[in-house]
């Protein structure tokens, strides 16, 4: 059985969007049917455009050391009522998995 090993979950902010488009092109990689756009269409992105995702939405990641390892979104992109919001994504690295 491989060692327990500490995750540290944070918030990204516009800043860490190197961060956040490592972890989603590795999502679409991996799992290519699972979340809306694909991987091409994603390494075109610019960096503000992924400052902007990271403005308009919750992003969380799970760290395992410096790596992320794990994230979700949240959004209210397209819901009406105050305070609602919507998980767009959600995404664990396979070596991350039980």
């Amino acid at each position: 059985m491989a060692e327990p090993q500490a995750v540290t979950v944070c918030r990204l902010n516009a800043d860490d969007w190197p961060t956040y488009r490592a972890i989603r092109l590795a999502m679409l990689e991996e799992s290519p049917m699972a979340f809306g756009g694909t991987h091409a269409e994603a390494t075109s992105f610019d960096e503000q455009l992924w400052r902007q995702r990271l403005a308009d939405n919750v992003v969380l990641v799970a760290l395992v050391g410096r790596s992320a390892v794990g994230s979700a979104m949240y959004s209210a992109f397209g819901l009406s009522a105050l305070g609602d919001c919507a998980r767009d994504g959600m995404w664990v690295d396979p070596g991350f998995r039980a």
